[in-house]
This record gives structure tokens, C-alpha cells and sequence, in this order.
């Protein structure tokens, strides 16, 4: 082919523009002579081959990265879920993983050995006593309880929740209860005559011995005017009418009567109500 010509067209009355233009065509009219090419035609089976291997490893990557993360967000949301339940069950039943205290095993077993008990309320009582004292101190009370018993009288000390009184007996009435406090002064003693009373309590007991011991109360305040043969005859049956199985606190005023009533001695009757009203009051 030959080298192309450089051509140039210009508006104007030049007479070399006519010159020019016709070489333009005939250069344009040498080009139809150019024979047509012949295309060689490749196989397309090689050219997929070709393409399968590098397009094919292309998408075979892409689809990989692909589930790969999608399997990392699955297993991430799947671990997140678990974890959360774990926290969710923890709080909502903590209970569950607490161990039970050995306390808490006694007070379960406390209230089942308690089935079938009866709540006895322990009425109040009331009665005249001679007090000789009321201390902070034990040890003062006991040095004081140690007098009186040197003068030939009988005395117990009360213990309360703000002190510590000294008792010599429990009468009916006022009266009776100045004139044995005249025989005591008489001995030099310092004391006075007053109304005392306890507060009524409940006390949890089988039935059998709340039944028995409820009859107590009507029986000591029949006490208080004295010791008749007929009052011994009740406080006897009662006695024999206990009932087995009884706590200790009950079983030792059951026996300080039975003491009494062996040997009794209206002499000093007074103290003996003051020690059962005591032991009673313990309940």
C-alpha cells in the first residue's frame, strides 16, 4: 500500500483547490481495489478452554470468599444467641445454682418436726408480791438473794429484759402479802409490797401437752388462798394426768410440784407459787 497523501482543503478561490480534491478521490477510489481480507476462523472450543480456565478460577474464588462469610455470620449470630440465653437463664433463676445453707436445712427440718403442734397461748398472771430489790448486776442480785436466805426466808430472782428482781412470794391479796412483809422487816430486811404481773405468750407444744398444761393457770390462782386438801387432790391428778414425750422446759415444772406435793408445807407455799409462776413465764 502506498503511503497516504497528506490532503488539505481549503475555502477559497485557489486554483490548486480543485487539484487537490481530485487527488482526494482518486486516492479514495484506489482503496475500493484493496482485495477484501479472509478472516481466519479459530476454533471456539479453544477459545472457551481458554476462558473456562481463567474465568472459571475468577468465579471459583468470588464463591468461596462468599460462603465463607457467610458461614462466619452464621456461626457468629448462633454464638451470640447461646450466650445470651446463658445470661437471660442465670438471671431469671439464680436460685438454681445457690447451695442451701445448713441453717436454712435445720429450719426445714425444725418446721416439719413441728407439724401437728398446738399454739398455746400462756395467759397472763397476776398477783401480790414482796420485792426486795431490782438490779443491773447479777452478781449484786445474788449477793442480795444471799442475805434473805441468811435470815430464814425464801427469794428467787426474776430476770427481765431491762433488769434483774428480787422476789420473796406470790400472795392473793395485798394483806396477805403486807403482813409477811412486817415479819420480814422485823428481821431487818429492806423491801416493799407490789402488784406484778407477766405477759401472756404463745408457746408451740403437741397437742396432748398444751391440752395438760392448760389447766395450769386455774389451779395456781386457786393456790393463792392456800393449800387445801382438796387443792392437793388436783394438783395431783394433774400431775399423774402429764402426758409422755414432754419438752424439758414443761417437765421441770411438772416435777417441782410433784416435789411439793410429796412433803407440802403451806409455810412456805408462797415461794413455791412464786417459783412455778417463774417457771411457767419460761415457757
Amino acid at each position: 500500500m502506498e503511503d497516504k497523501k497528506k490532503i488539505t482543503v481549503k475555502l477559497s478561490n485557489d486554483p490548486t483547490e480543485d487539484y487537490l480534491f481530485s487527488s482526494y478521490q482518486e486516492e479514495a477510489a484506489s482503496l475500493d481495489d484493496i482485495p477484501e481480507l479472509q478472516y481466519k476462523s479459530v476454533k471456539t472450543s479453544k477459545l472457551k478452554k481458554s476462558g473456562k480456565k481463567f474465568g472459571g478460577n475468577h468465579s471459583s474464588s468470588i464463591k468461596s470468599f462468599i460462603i465463607t462469610a457467610l458461614s462466619a455470620i452464621v456461626i457468629g449470630v448462633g454464638l451470640g444467641i447461646f450466650i445470651l440465653n446463658m445470661f437471660v437463664v442465670n438471671e431469671e433463676e439464680p436460685t438454681m445454682s445457690q447451695p442451701v445453707s445448713r441453717e436454712q436445712e435445720e429450719g426445714d427440718r425444725n418446721t416439719t418436726e413441728t407439724t401437728g403442734s398446738n399454739q398455746l397461748e400462756l395467759a397472763s398472771l397476776q398477783a401480790y408480791v414482796i420485792q426486795a430489790g431490782v438490779f443491773s448486776s447479777l452478781e449484786q442480785a445474788k449477793i442480795s438473794q444471799d442475805t434473805i436466805h441468811q435470815a430464814g426466808f425464801q427469794a428467787i430472782l426474776w430476770e427481765t429484759e431491762e433488769d434483774i428482781r428480787l422476789f420473796t412470794g406470790a400472795y392473793g391479796s395485798e394483806v396477805d402479802a403486807k403482813q409477811m412483809a412486817e415479819v420480814m422487816e422485823s428481821a431487818g430486811l429492806d423491801l416493799y409490797v407490789r402488784s406484778w404481773n407477766n405477759e401472756s405468750d404463745v408457746a408451740s407444744l403437741e397437742q396432748p401437752v398444751a391440752d395438760w398444761l392448760g389447766l395450769f393457770t386455774d389451779l395456781w390462782n386457786a393456790s393463792l388462798t392456800g393449800m387445801t386438801d382438796q387443792m392437793h387432790s388436783n394438783w395431783n391428778d394433774w400431775v399423774l394426768a402429764a402426758p409422755d414425750n414432754m419438752p424439758d422446759s414443761v417437765m421441770e415444772l411438772k416435777e417441782r410440784v410433784e416435789q411439793f406435793l410429796k412433803q407440802p408445807n403451806n409455810d412456805i407455799l408462797d415461794s413455791e407459787l412464786l417459783v412455778w409462776w417463774y417457771l411457767y413465764d419460761q415457757l
